[in-house]
């Protein structure tokens, strides 16, 4: 009798065992733990590891290659020049930053524009108070200002600007619209600025609520250093929440992953 139990038992755990064995995790990008990120949504092997539920690239610089830092989740170059940096970024003791807070803010005659120190924008009443090429927005001389003197008529009271998956980098074209935003934001000094991030539906809660957070500070981060006061500015994260498209496909996702600014 007690070899007919122990039989039993012996099948029913191997049973068990077998069949924890062969579960195969959560859906890629979501994790419990580096074995499930070994393939990704295709089936294809890949080489990345479990962060906060959410499969990346890197967690640490251990996880790079030589002459690479794991920033973002991503292993990137550490650069040796500028030249190895985006545009309105410097190549600081090997990172890239931001002239502006790589020289740890600006001389009193310059203005961070665009992550670079450039000269103070003269004041100004009228055109012909500037300089050629220069005309009189709001109190400056402003270079390639519209035929309108007042910048402020062309603007809106929202903009959006979209992220790759899992970055917080901003494009090229989001950079021209937040230009343009910040330019409407000097034009009227009585506005303040929320600034939501947002993510799509993959990934744990947490992590996309983090991301949402890391996105509306880049935004708000870049139009401090276009001369916006932190002060009118206030981020918030509603992580995917608040998605604009309800759809699991990979437009959905792209419209989902954004930042929105709301004037109030």
């Amino acid at each position: 009798m007690k070899r007919a139990v122990r039989f039993v038992f012996l099948v029913v755990f191997g049973l068990g065992l077998a069949t924890m064995a062969g579960c195969p995790g959560p859906d890629y990008p979501k994790c419990e733990k580096d074995d499930h990120c070994s393939k990704d949504s295709e089936g294809q092997e890949i080489s990345e590891v479990c962060v906060f539920g959410q499969c990346q690239e890197c967690g640490s610089d251990d996880h790079c290659s030589e002459g690479k830092t794991c920033k973002n989740y991503r292993c990137e170059s550490v650069c040796a020049e500028d030249g190895d940096c985006g545009d309105g970024l410097s190549c600081f003791e090997g990172e890239c930053k931001s002239e502006c807070d790589a020289v740890a803010g600006c001389d009193a005659s310059e203005n961070c524009q665009k992550g670079r120190c450039v000269a103070a924008a003269s004041p100004c009443e009228e055109d012909g108070d500037c300089d050629i090429g220069f005309r009189c927005a709001t109190g400056i001389c402003t270079e390639g200002v519209a035929e309108a003197t007042d910048v402020s008529e062309a603007c809106g009271q929202h903009a959006r600007v979209f992220f790759d998956y899992n970055q917080i980098v901003l494009s090229q074209d989001s950079r021209s619209t937040l230009d343009q935003f910040a330019e409407c934001l000097q034009g009227h000094p009585q506005w303040k600025l929320t600034v939501e991030g947002h993510a799509d539906e993959r990934g744990t809660t947490e992590y996309n609520l983090a991301l949402g957070e890391k996105r509306a500070r880049t935004v708000m981060d870049y139009l401090k250093n276009l001369g916006v006061p932190v002060v009118r500015l206030k981020p918030i994260s509603y992580g995917e929440e608040r998605p604009l498209k309800l759809d699991s496909d990979e437009q959905s996702w792209a419209e989902n992953r954004r930042s929105e600014l709301i004037v109030h």
